[in-house]
This record gives structure tokens, sequence and C-alpha cells, in this order.
């Protein structure tokens, strides 16, 4: 008997594709040599006797974890078109598809779709096609510039509010530049203070995907040095409290929050005699009376000390927390103002009604304890008249009221 030893040399193409702008990074053959007895390497190779179809396979996975991404669509048109989706290793297979040119693309939520052209399929042959997705930025930013309307200079560490989606707060540096990223996409209100300069504002500051606003500008003017700055901090830590709302009630009502350092300043407003409150949620609020605002001087050490909510002091808190939900209102009858003190185990909203039922006003929408100022305004800011409102705290299923007459 004679036996013949025939050494087969098998030639595997790959092409291989990764994170450049059209998908595809390299393309490379190999060849694997077989011994009789011996089986392939694992080199994706399929073959068969004569002119058989061909296919297509590869591996679909994140550029930058180089995590397998599951369920991809993988879409190859050519000759014939055939869809697939990769399994949970990223990993996909057409298979039996004609000999001949394709092209080949990647899709997948949350990553830029990639694409690979001229894919050659040939007989009785496998063709790898890897693919390296490029996440697609979920958030955005803005960025701007803030100087003096007059000198064009820079104005260093003036105060960016920034409230929409999300409440974020920045300072500019010393080349009046500010920058805040990883914004949810929406749109903005931007707010930008700084100490001897009227604020100004910008409203509906559109945030997009994977991008910054830019030029966001603001040329500030100088103000009036009439004005009152102050801090606030918790009584018993001394800590500053970021974001308190401040209110002052005099001339003209004039409202500021606190930065991270709990400060505060109310700049250019009209000198005269104010009753400044504090509030901050989670503590209990604070009134100066007679803060004294002169001509061209700034009132310093307008200071607030706040005390926690959980306190146990039974005068600040008229009602019992074993409710699901309760409200109180002090002083009432009220003159300048009232305090309503709130407790709701669920989500609760806060409205003002007036005698005749109609909405006046929504002060405060959480759950949990809170102390919230109602200053007689209505939802314009206009002070309300004379008369008997109601106070209602409601969460949909449930509602308690409470009765203030003002004078």
């Amino acid at each position: 008997m004679r036996y013949f030893i025939t050494t087969v040399l098998i030639t595997v193409s790959f092409i291989f594709a990764a994170a450049t702008q059209n998908g595809v990074v390299s393309d490379f053959s190999e060849s694997v040599k077989i011994n009789p007895g011996q089986t392939a390497p694992n080199t994706d190779f399929y073959s068969k006797q004569g002119h058989e179809p061909g296919g297509i396979t590869g591996k679909v996975i994140d550029v930058h974890t180089r995590r397998p991404i599951p369920r991809a669509l993988i879409v190859a048109q050519g000759p014939v078109r055939r869809e697939v989706r990769t399994n949970r290793h990223g990993d996909y297979f057409i298979g039996q598809i004609p000999p001949g040119s394709y092209r080949v693309s990647a899709n997948a939520p949350g990553y830029r779709p990639c694409g690979r052209e001229s894919v050659l399929v040939r007989p009785n042959h496998i063709v790898r096609v890897n693919f390296a997705l490029e996440p697609i930025p979920q958030y955005g930013g803005i960025s701007g510039m803030v100087t003096d309307h007059e000198t064009h200079n820079p104005i260093e560490h003036a105060l960016i509010t920034i409230e929409g989606p999300v409440r974020a707060q920045v300072e500019t540096n010393r080349e009046g530049f500010y920058i805040v990223i990883n914004l949810p996409p929406g749109e903005y209100r931007v707010m930008v203070e700084a100490l001897g300069y009227r604020p100004q504002t910008r409203e509906r500051v559109p945030v997009h995907p994977g991008r910054i606003t830019e030029n966001v500008n603001f040329a500030l003017e100088r103000a009036p040095l009439n004005g009152m700055i102050g801090k606030v901090v918790e009584k018993e830590t001394n800590h500053p409290i970021e974001n308190a709302l401040i209110i002052a009630l005099g001339p003209v009502r004039y409202e500021a929050r606190t930065n991270r350092n709990g400060d505060f300043g109310l700049i250019g407003i009209q000198p005269g005699i104010y009753r400044v409150m504090a509030q901050a949620r989670g503590y209990l609020s604070q009134t100066l009376d007679s803060v004294i605002v002169y001509p061209n001087r700034i009132t310093d050490h307008v200071d607030f000390f706040l005390q926690p909510e959980s306190s146990n002091n039974i005068m600040d808190r008229s009602f019992s927390l074993s409710e699901d939900m309760n409200i109180s209102v002090l002083p009432n009858p009220c003159v300048q103002f009232a305090r309503i003190n709130v407790f709701s185990n669920n989500q609760a909203t806060l409205k003002v009604y007036d005698a005749s039922g109609k909405l006046i006003n929504t002060l405060w929408q959480g759950k949990g304890t809170s102390s919230v100022v109602w200053d007689r305004t209505d939802a314009s800011g206009n002070v309300v008249n004379c008369g008997t409102y109601f106070i209602s705290i409601e969460n949909g299923a449930d509602r308690k009221v409470a009765k203030v007459i003002v004078r």
C-alpha cells in the first residue's frame, strides 16, 4: 500500500476594523500549515471543496474599555443583504453568502456607527471584520468670559450659577474665563454675579450632547457700592451652608444665594432698612430685622447661624413627625411673611390658594421636613392683598390645609 503524505497550506484572510474614522485599522493575511493527523488552529477558518459560498465573522468592542458590545446590529450589503446581532461576547457570524464585494456596518445604541467598504468575500473563505466603536458622549457644557463693560478687563472670581436639568456653580479665573462640564442636555439659565457689578442673566442657553456651548459671555456694568454682604453657617458646627436663599425685603425685594463658602452679597441695592431672611433645605429659617444699607457703603457681617431641622426644639416645630403629612403656619395672622413648617413621608407640593380656591403660588416640592417662608407674593412676584388664604400640602392622594390671615 502506498501512502501519500500531503502537506496542506491554508490561507486565511483577516480584515480587522478598529476605532478610526472609517472604522478600519489594518488588513493582513495569515498562512497556517497543517500536517497529516493535525487539525487547524483557532483561525476562524472555513473551507469546503468546490466553489461554495463564503461568510463574514468578527467581534464588536468598546474602543476605550475594550469590552464586548452585545446586541450590536451588523449589516452586510452586497450581492445580498444580511443582518445579524452580536452575542453576549460581542461576536457575530454571517454565513452562506455569495462571493462578492460587501459593505459591512456596525451599529449599537450609545455608539457612533462604523462601516467598512469593499469587504471581499471569496468562495470557501470566512472574512473577519472587527469593529471598535466610539461611545457617543452623553453630556455637554457651557463656557464663556466675564469682563468689565467699560474697560473690557477680565473679572476674576465672578460667580457663575447655572440652573436647568441640574444646578452648578463655578467662579471665573484670572483671565475671566469659566467652563462648566458634565451637564445633561437641555436648556439652562446662566447667571453671573461679581462684587461691585450689576448681576446679569442669560435665559435658555442650550446644551447639546458631546458639545461645549461656547461664548456665553457677560460684560458687567459697575454698580453703586450700596449693599450688604454676609455668611450663612450651621449653628453648631459653624460649617458653611451652600445655596442658602437670602431674601431682603425693604424699599425693593432682592434675592441672592450663598456660594460654596457660605458667602453672599447683595450689591447695588437701594439704600434703606431691610428685613433679611435666610433659608436652606434641612435647616430652620432665620430673620434679621432692621438691616440698614447706607449710600455708597457696604453693610457687612449680615451673618446667619441656622439650626438643623432635626433639632428637638418644640417651639420651632409645632407638629408631630409621627403623622404621614402635616403643616403649620406662624405667625398667624401675618403682616409681612409667614413661616410654614411642612412634613410629608411622600413626595408632596406646597401651594397657596385664595379664598375663592384660585391657585396663587407654589412654594415647595419634595418630601421630608422643611421650613418655607411665604413673603405674601403670588407666582409673578406681586404682593397679594390682605384677606384669607389657604396653605395646602398635597401629594395627589391626600392633602392637609392650614388657613392664614394676611393683614
